[in-house]
């Protein structure tokens, strides 16, 4: 199983976060290449990234991650099966799941854009993430 062969082998392990690192790495510059040149380059990069950028950033967190689970890393083990972190998670995850829905709200029923001053911005993020860890408490705790 997978768990053996990363216990076992030294060289899977160091593999695993070479891979996940650079790979995490790669992704994240090529998200700001095509961000930051956006105009100048073909719509089959954007297209490239729309359909495999989230994937692939998904796969590397996991190699990056998986050795610290099912292997010796005691340290990262110990944290991630800690019960705050199970909770923790579950909250994570429901502002993840609201957090679109309340920005959605905000952004389509008022007149003016929100996204237009920086400052403003950064306060709508603010308070609708708060707004999303409000509603995710109550729905995690009564649901």
């Amino acid at each position: 199983s997978v768990s053996k062969v990363l216990n076992r082998n030294v060289i899977v392990r160091i593999l695993c976060y070479t891979i996940g690192l650079v790979g995490i790495f790669f992704s994240v510059e090529f998200q700001f290449w095509l961000n930051k040149y956006l105009k100048d380059i073909p719509r089959i990069y954007d297209l490239l990234y729309l359909v495999f950028g989230r994937s692939l950033f998904t796969i590397f967190t996991c190699l990056l991650v998986l050795p610290a689970l099912v292997g010796k890393g005691r340290v990262l083990h110990a944290l991630f099966s800690n019960n705050f972190m199970a909770v923790s998670a579950k909250l994570t995850y429901g502002v993840y799941m609201l957090h679109e829905v309340f920005r959605d709200y905000f952004v389509y029923s008022s007149y003016a854009s929100m996204h237009a001053a920086f400052d403003l911005s950064i306060l709508w993020f603010c308070s609708l993430t708060l707004i999303a860890y409000i509603a995710s408490t109550f729905l995690f705790l009564f649901i």
